[in-house]
C-alpha cells in the first residue's frame, strides 16, 4: 500500500489523510493554535515563512509524515513526524514533531484513528518504537499513556 497517498474517512464527518502541498495554509494556520496555546512554544519568535519551508519538505520527503484531519472544511488535527535511526545503531525509530488537535475535538474517536495511521505509517518503514516528545506544556500524557506510550526519560530545559 502507498501510504502518502492512502485517504480514510471516518463517519462521514472526518477525513483523515496524509498531507499535500494544498494542505499547507491550514496546517500553517492550526500552527499558530499551538503556539498560542503552548506557554512553552509561545516564548519562542514564531516565523510562518520556516514552518512553511518546514512542512514543503515534509510533502516531499519519504522519511517524513504529516497526517491530518478535516472536519467539513476546517483543519482540526495534524500529527507532524519523522523516520529516523537512532544515533549509535542502524534501528529505526518512528519520532513526533507534533501532535495538535483542536481544543473541541480533543478526545474524540478520530484522533486514535490518526495516531493509528502514524504508527502503520511507520511501520511500513521498518521502525523498532515510536517516540512521542511531549514539550508543548499542554496536557495530553494521559491520552498518550491511554494509547499505550509510557514514559522512558525527562525533557529539561535552561533558560
Amino acid at each position: 500500500m502507498v501510504y502518502r497517498y492512502w485517504l480514510l474517512i471516518i463517519y462521514g464527518i472526518c477525513l483523515i489523510k496524509f498531507i499535500e502541498e494544498q494542505d499547507i495554509n491550514d496546517v500553517l494556520i492550526l500552527g499558530q493554535d499551538l503556539y498560542k496555546e503552548s506557554e512553552v512554544f509561545n516564548k519562542y519568535k514564531y516565523n510562518n515563512e520556516k514552518f512553511k519551508s518546514f512542512l514543503e519538505m515534509i510533502t516531499k520527503d519519504p522519511y517524513h509524515c504529516g497526517i491530518l484531519a478535516y472536519r467539513k472544511d476546517k483543519l482540526i488535527g495534524m500529527i507532524l513526524g519523522c523516520v529516523s535511526e537512532i544515533f549509535f545503531s542502524k534501528d529505526r525509530i518512528l519520532e513526533e514533531y507534533v501532535v495538535f488537535v483542536d481544543k473541541k475535538y480533543r478526545g474524540s474517536k478520530f484522533v486514535f484513528k490518526m495516531m493509528n495511521l502514524w504508527i502503520d505509517w511507520g511501520a511500513s518503514h521498518n521502525v523498532k518504537d515510536a517516540w512521542i516528545y511531549h514539550t508543548s506544556g499542554i496536557g495530553t500524557d494521559k491520552f498518550f499513556k491511554h494509547i499505550g506510550f509510557n514514559e522512558i526519560g525527562t525533557v529539561l530545559r535552561r533558560k
